[in-house]
C-alpha cells in the first residue's frame, strides 16, 4: 500500500488541529538514543550507514504485503526474498560491522531461517488486512502508523500482527518490547473496539513452533503428551533429534546404526521427510507466533511514558533553539550499549559524537569505518469495513 503522501499529512494536520503526526520510530529513536534524534529530527542529517536488518525486515515485510494482496503468488514470495537478499549483498551490508567471522555465521542462519519460511509460510486463513493507516491520540499528541497486518480471528477477536524477522522475545523482553503493538491496540481502541476484544503478537519469521509427543508415566501405564517448543528454522530438526531417536527404538524395526544414519540425514539437511512416515505424522510445524498479554493499565503506563517523553523533547528542542549547543542531546555511550551504536545506528561515529567519543576514550577498538572517516486529511477508515468493524 502507498503511504500517505505529504500533502495527505497536512490535510490530517489541518482537519485535527495539530502541528505535528508524531510515529512510534520518532518516539523509539529517542528512547534509544537522543543524541541520534537530535541528528535525525533536528539537524535533519542524511543517514550514512544503512542497516541490514533494517533492510531486510521491510523487504520482508514488503513480500508478505504483496502475497496478501494478491500481487504476488506464494511461490513468488521466495522469489523476492531471494531478489533483496542479493541487493542488501551487493551493498556489502553487514549484520555484525565490527567481526567479519560473526557476521559471515549470522548471514548464514538467517538466510536459512528467512528462505525456510518463504518456502513454507501457512497462509493465515482469515482476511488479512495490511500495511494500513491508523491514527491514535496520546493525550494532546496525536499518533499516526501502520499495521504490519490485521485480522478477525473466528472468535470476532481483532488481531494485530507485527512481522519480525529478528531474534525471538522471551520473558520479560516481551514487555520491554511491545510497545508499538500497545499503542496500535490503542488506536483500535479509540475506533470504539472494546479492549477485551484486541490481541496483539509477533510473527517471528525466523522461528518454527514445533508440537512432538513426549511419554508421561501415569498411575496407569505411560502415555502421550504433546510438547511445544520455538526452534530457529535453519536447524529445527536438531531440536527432535533425541525424540525421534526415542519413537524410532518404539517400532523396534531399526537397529541403532541404522537410526543414527537416519537421523544423522535428518539433521544435517534439516528435513524429516527421510524418516517412517509414522515417525513424521508425530512432528507438527508451524509459524511462531508470541502473543502479548494487553491490560489498560499497560496502555495507560505506555501513554504516560509517551507524554513525559514528547514534553522532554519539545523542552529540549526550544532550549537548542536558544543555544544552538547540542549538548542538550547529548547522552553517554558505553560499553554495555555500544552494540547499537556499532550496528544498527544510522549515523557513524563522525556524526554521532557521543559514540566517537566512547570509541576514542578506549585503548584499542575494533572500528574500520570509524578510522577510515578520521582521515577523511483527511484519514479514512474504510479499510476498517473490511473486518466488519
Amino acid at each position: 500500500m502507498a503511504r500517505k503522501t505529504k500533502e495527505q499529512l497536512e490535510k490530517i494536520k489541518k482537519d485535527n488541529n495539530v502541528e505535528n503526526i508524531f510515529s512510534w520510530s520518532r518516539y523509539n529513536c529517542y528512547k534509544n538514543s537522543s543524541y541520534e534524534y537530535f541528528l535525525k529530527y533536528i539537524k535533519k542529517e542524511k543517514e550514512t550507514r544503512n542497516n541490514v536488518y533494517s533492510l531486510m525486515g521491510s523487504s520482508s515485510h514488503s513480500c508478505l504485503d504483496d502475497y496478501y494482496n494478491g500481487k504476488i503468488k506464494y511461490e513468488d514470495m521466495y522469489d523476492e526474498f531471494q531478489s533483496e537478499y542479493l541487493n542488501a549483498t551487493l551493498m556489502d551490508l553487514k549484520f555484525n560491522r565490527s567481526d567479519d567471522e560473526k557476521n559471515e555465521k549470522i548471514a548464514i542462519k538467517y538466510k536459512a531461517c528467512m528462505d525456510h519460511f518463504f518456502k513454507k509460510h501457512i497462509p493465515i486463513e482469515h482476511d488479512l488486512i495490511t500495511e494500513k493507516y491508523i491514527l491514535i491520540w496520546v493525550n494532546k499528541f496525536l499518533f499516526g502508523g501502520y499495521f504490519d497486518a490485521i485480522h478477525k480471528d473466528k472468535d470476532g477477536n481483532y488481531v494485530i500482527t507485527d512481522w519480525k524477522s529478528s531474534t525471538i522475545y522471551t520473558g520479560k523482553k516481551i514487555d520491554q518490547e511491545k510497545g508499538q503493538l500497545l499503542l496500535y491496540a490503542e488506536g483500535i481502541r479509540q475506533m470504539g473496539i472494546p479492549l477485551e476484544r484486541i490481541k496483539i503478537r509477533w510473527a517471528f519469521l525466523k522461528y518454527l513452533t514445533i508440537s512432538m509427543p513426549l511419554k508421561k508415566l501415569e498411575e496407569d501405564g505411560i502415555t502421550r503428551v504433546i510438547r511445544t517448543t520455538n526452534a530457529e528454522r535453519h536447524a529445527w530438526v536438531g531440536k527432535v533429534k533425541s525424540n525421534a531417536s526415542m519413537w524410532l527404538k518404539e517400532l523396534d524395526t531399526y537397529t541403532k546404526e541404522e537410526i543414527d544414519d537416519m537421523l544423522d540425514y535428518s539433521v544435517n539437511f534439516n528435513t524429516i521427510e527421510n524418516l517412517p512416515q509414522e515417525i513424521q505424522d508425530l512432528y507438527t510445524i508451524e509459524d511462531c507466533y508470541v502473543e502479548a498479554l494487553l491490560t489498560e493499565e499497560e496502555i495507560d503506563n505506555l501513554k504516560d511514558d509517551i507524554y513525559k517523553t514528547l514534553v522532554e523533547i519539545y523542552t529540549k528542542e526550544k532550549e537548542y533553539e536558544k543555544t544552538k549547543d547540542d549538548i542538550v542531546f547529548w547522552e553517554e555511550v558505553t560499553q554495555a550499549n555500544s552494540y547499537y551504536f556499532a550496528n544498527l545506528c544510522g549515523f557513524n561515529a563522525q556524526q554521532h559524537l557521543p559514540y566517537g567519543k566512547f570509541l576514542d576514550s578506549l585503548e584499542s577498538f575494533v572500528d574500520d569505518e570509524y578510522k577510515v572517516d578520521k582521515n577523511r486529511s483527511e484519514l479514512s477508515y474504510d479499510w476498517m469495513s473490511e473486518l466488519n468493524l
